[in-house]
């Protein structure tokens, strides 16, 4: 499977503290994009930014292997608690989704169907890879972006 090119080549700006926004001029920044670090952020991102479209950073973290390693159904569990954040989100009026995949797959993928379930808006996707091309969990990364294009994401980085 070839890859699909998703990008090109804008900058995303990732704001990891709220803060930050207050020390960037807006006016020179080639910022495309901003993702904010919390649903709470994103109202004084957007008095602050112009009218860049502003993404609601989730971390796709949350599996427990304790508490879901054969648990009758940690998939809705896990679909559950993202709903609940993207709703949020979506009440807040973010533009767009930015997902960090943290631990595994699964847990990406709970959060990518619980987004596209709240909303019809854009998700990227953080994707961090080793040198070999797999990710935390020994995928190969290629064959995640082929299951992530398939389930809704319009971007991986």
């Amino acid at each position: 499977m070839e890859p699909v090119p998703l990008c090109r080549g804008e900058v995303i700006l990732t704001i990891e503290q709220p803060q930050q926004m207050m020390s960037i001029d807006w006016k020179s920044s080639c910022a495309a994009a901003v993702v904010v670090p919390d649903v709470m952020s994103i109202a004084a991102a957007k008095s602050h930014v112009g009218k860049r479209p502003i993404g609601a950073l989730i971390q796709a973290d949350g599996w427990n292997p304790e508490e879901d390693f054969g648990a009758k159904w940690p998939s809705e569990r896990l679909i559950g608690r993202f709903k609940n954040i993207a709703r949020r989100a979506i009440h807040a009026h973010a533009d767009f989704f930015y997902l960090r995949m943290r631990q595994n797959l699964h847990v990406l993928r709970a959060a990518v169907l619980a987004i596209t379930d709240q909303s019809g808006l854009g998700i990227l996707v953080e994707l961090p890879v080793d040198e070999d091309g797999r990710t935390a969990d020994g995928s190969s990364a290629m064959a995640v972006v082929g299951i992530l294009q398939r389930i809704g994401v319009a971007g991986v980085i």
